[in-house]
């Protein structure tokens, strides 16, 4: 009985506390139903609640949810409701203007706006011979073929000029880049042809010559209709076969056009192609009236003023240490300000003072620091790739030594006596031995007749600047060539132009030019090509180098050391020297050197030289062999 009671007490007190319960009220189809009110009822009031009134015919059971006051909500305050909108509102307001973003500020009010996508065509022919294309009517920012000859048959046309240039097999690949990088839709269709006409592929060089002997060159190829029962002699004989028999017209078409049609840009409304997207967007403009944004910057194009704006913001403008940050030059990401910095300091500048950087795009000197950041992004040929092969193509020069118009006496040809090349006059082959045989040397010698070295203290050279350099058509001519850059051996790293190559050593390392000779116990230096002869001449010290004549050198390339004749290198082999290193860097174990390895390539070398030699000359460039990409 007290074990009952207890629990009776124990039920009526929890009767009497709230709880959270879920209850049903009987409204009419037709009576509205407000939001339900979170209430604290206890269950008593429940079941007066439960019981009052008859149930309506018709009524339905809605639910209302009620919660203890302890989890009753209270209503945020006007103020914070306010607050939520001003994040965005700021953002907004702080977006850059037009002229900040674009360079192209004109008035487009009567311009119509491009869509955001492009028309990928499958076609074997040049655009203007096909007779219809799936999508015609429809507009497009531009339209590009595929190639049906290269091996990465899908190339992006917007990163066809910039040093991140993409190529891949794969239709699928090219579709996801353009969409990820360029916010670009991607439609596929085909080009169809006229069945009634024969195209013939020929290289241009046949065809001018066709042209020339009016059409009299023997060709002697088969019917593509007949087979090889009916071989055809000339182009009249072909035009005359398949007009005849199989009522075709020939139409010739150039070998080179097929094979460069990929890298075009194609109007969607005419059939007009352009080189690159800006010549593109100019006849858009002129001749059809539309356009479309490009960023200043980088590759983005877009229909949507606010999207060019965000994304400038976001990319471009330097307010926030961790957000993306754009390269001007090979753009690439790079998150904050900072790294960005360090990054266009260390890839695209090259220090040509002890306090100057200067650009590897427009050579220009540019300062230091944050100076550098701010050059990079007004520098208009930032970014530009064809530049860079332009004018490393023959080289470029170093100290300014103008080749003056050579008269009657010096216009014979003259032959370097290191390399035995021919030059035009001596005044050019003097050029080629100063920029290609003459070494960077630290401190200089002169040598007496007894062979004796004297230091001498070297003489302050005033900086060079960039107006003190050789000219590019001299250059050219005395052989002065760069592959992939020039590698500097006292700061470990690569200065892809010459120029700024040897101001950087000029100036920043305070080195001078001298002949060397390469033999290691020797080292002698000569400031006169004259006196470096007569020095080879009288030592037998040919001065060949395993990059020139590997089968011809006296070279112990475990030590990195070359030797004037056999006996020497046969006297170097036996010596505590060359037996302890070759015994302390485990070079017994293995078949080869390995004094120097690439950090590219994993390619191992015993001599410095053959080292710099592949780190100037391998470009290092290796494709997918499933995608492409380089």
């Amino acid at each position: 009985m007290g074990n009952r009671k207890k629990s009776d007490d124990s039920a009526k007190k929890d009767t009497d506390k709230p709880k959270v319960i879920q209850t049903y009220s009987r409204v009419t189809p037709k009576q509205t139903i407000s939001t339900p009110k979170l209430l604290a009822i206890s269950q008593t009031q429940l079941k007066s609640q439960l019981s009052g009134g008859g149930q309506a015919s018709g009524a339905k059971i809605t639910p209302k949810f009620v919660s203890t006051p302890a989890a009753t909500q209270k209503k945020a305050p006007a103020s914070a409701q306010r607050r939520t909108a001003t994040p965005m509102t700021k953002y907004i307001d702080g977006l850059p203007e037009l002229h900040e973003c674009t360079l192209d500020v004109e008035n487009d009010s009567q311009l119509t706006k491009l869509p955001d996508k492009i028309l990928l065509l499958h076609s074997e022919l040049p655009l203007n011979l096909a007779l219809s294309v799936e999508h015609e009517d429809e507009s497009f920012l531009f339209r590009q073929i595929v190639s049906p000859m290269e091996p990465n048959r899908y190339v992006c046309l917007l990163c066809k000029g910039i040093d991140v240039s993409y190529a891949t097999k794969e239709e699928k690949d090219i579709i996801s880049h353009y969409r990820t990088l360029h916010e670009l839709e991607v439609v596929t269709a085909n080009a169809k042809f006229s069945e009634d006409i024969v195209f013939i592929c020929l290289p241009k060089t046949i065809l001018q010559q066709l042209k020339s002997n009016n059409n009299a060159i023997p060709l002697n190829a088969p019917c593509q209709y007949c087979g090889d029962e009916v071989r055809l002699i000339n182009i009249e004989n072909m035009k005359q076969h398949y007009c005849l028999e199989h009522n075709k017209e020939v139409t010739m078409i150039e070998q080179e056009e097929i094979l460069r049609m990929h890298l075009f840009f194609y109007c969607s409304q005419c059939k007009h192609q352009s080189k690159d997207f800006d010549a593109h967007h100019k006849h858009m403009k002129d001749e059809h009236k539309c356009k479309s944004y490009k960023c200043k910057n980088c590759v983005l194009i877009t229909q949507d003023l606010t999207r060019l704006k965000t994304h400038f913001r976001a990319k471009h403008m330097i307010n926030n240490s961790t957000q993306n940050m754009q390269c001007y030059y090979c753009h690439g990401l790079l998150i904050g300000i900072d790294r960005l910095n360090k990054h266009i300091q260390q890839s695209h500048m090259v220090q040509t003072g002890p306090q100057e950087f200067s650009c590897v795009a427009c050579l220009k000197p540019c300062g230091r620091g944050k100076d550098l950041l701010i050059h990079a992004q007004t520098c208009d040929k930032a970014g530009n790739k064809d530049r860079d092969s332009k004018e490393d193509k023959g080289g470029k020069g170093a100290a300014k030594q103008h080749v003056q118009p050579a008269t009657d006496a010096e216009s014979e040809a003259a032959i370097c006596f290191l390399c035995g090349d021919e030059f035009e006059n001596n005044e050019i082959c003097l050029l080629h031995q100063h920029h290609v045989h003459m070494r960077w040397v630290s401190d200089l010698r002169r040598y007496t007749s007894n062979t004796t070295a004297q230091l001498i203290d070297p003489p302050l050279p005033k900086e060079l600047t960039i107006d003190d350099l050789t000219p590019e058509e001299d250059l050219r001519k005395s052989k002065v060539d760069t592959i992939v850059g020039h590698w500097c051996r006292m700061c470990d790293q690569m200065v892809k132009v010459y120029r700024l190559y040897y101001l950087h050593m000029a100036n920043y390392h305070k080195l001078n030019k001298e002949f060397q000779c390469n033999v290691s116990n020797c080292k002698q230096q000569f400031t006169s090509a004259e006196a470096f002869h007569e020095h080879m001449i009288s030592t037998n010290h040919t001065q060949k180098t395993i990059i020139t004549h590997p089968d011809e050198v006296f070279v112990c390339a475990y030590c990195d050391l070359y030797f004037g004749s056999d006996e020497d290198l046969v006297a170097h082999l036996i010596t505590d020297q060359h037996i302890n290193k070759f015994t302390a860097s485990g070079h017994f174990h293995r078949t080869e050197p390995r004094n120097f390895k690439c950090k590219a390539c994993h390619t191992f070398f015993g001599m410095k030289e053959s080292y710099i030699h592949h780190l100037e000359t391998e470009p290092h460039q290796y494709a997918c062999p499933y995608c492409g990409i380089s």
